[in-house]
């Protein structure tokens, strides 16, 4: 699908999600439209890795709050399924797409699908929020994938600032205290383990992904002299990108 396509429905999408805010309840709505606001990009990014419609299969996208990605898939007209931990968090949004998410803990439960039962898989934003057995998810997915499908992953970028910054004693994952506050409060939390590239590759030749390419996108972050100085620079990136196939035994 080319980008220039991608970002016309993309953004007609997103005009349409900020007319549906009122279905949010009140208490998420403002941080629900702060995170659209913030992740158009790499909802283009997500999408612009997908087969066209008429060429793909099933989707399933795993942990869909805030449904937005969700929403403007299946506006593209792909068949998309979805899991999340608490999808009740939006009921009345969903009513409205109409999708049926089903309420899945993918670090304890199996994914409730049929072996080889999607031709892609999206895994963006959540791996860096597990705390219990992220390795359980990644093969569940491994599992109800096509044999020629596609694991689309997305994970936070360790950039060389933050690599710095850390040297000098600042955190680079957010307030770990918050992040437990939030696990008490609503059942998940926020970012629980940042992952290099390599650490992530081998995470998923360990459950049973081959061929594994990466890219790492997204603004750089800083000062805008900051910017200018290493807009060629690759590893500040904000978001690493990881595009896998199942391994198939000979």
């Amino acid at each position: 699908m080319h980008t220039n396509h991608i970002r016309e429905k993309i953004f007609a999408g997103v005009r349409h999600l900020r007319e549906m805010a009122h279905l949010v309840p009140e208490i998420l709505r403002d941080s629900w439209i702060k995170y659209l606001d913030g992740h158009i990009d790499h909802y283009i990014s997500v999408i612009s890795r997908l087969p066209p419609p008429e060429c793909c299969g099933r989707i399933l996208e795993i942990g869909c709050v805030p449904g937005q990605l969700t929403f403007l898939i299946k506006s593209l007209g792909y068949d998309i399924d979805c899991v999340d931990i608490n999808p009740a968090r939006l009921s009345e949004f969903w009513k409205a797409l109409p999708v049926e998410p089903r309420k899945v803990d993918v670090e304890t439960e199996p994914l409730p699908f049929e072996d080889k039962s999607f031709s892609v898989i999206l895994f963006t934003e959540i791996l860096e929020h597990l705390r219990v057995q992220p390795i359980f998810a990644l093969r569940e997915t491994a599992r109800v994938i096509e044999d020629n499908g596609q694991l689309i992953l997305s994970v936070p970028n360790i950039t060389f600032r933050k690599r710095w910054n850390f040297l000098f004693g600042h955190d680079y994952q957010g307030n770990v205290v918050k992040a437990f506050e939030q696990l008490e409060k609503v059942g998940h939390m926020g970012h629980f383990r940042l992952y290099s590239a390599s650490e992530i590759q081998r995470m998923l030749k360990h459950v049973g992904y081959a061929d594994i390419q990466f890219a790492s996108e997204g603004r750089i972050k800083g000062s805008k002299l900051w910017q200018i100085l290493f807009f060629w620079s690759s590893s500040l990136r904000g978001i690493l990108y990881f595009v896998a196939s199942p391994k198939i035994e000979a």
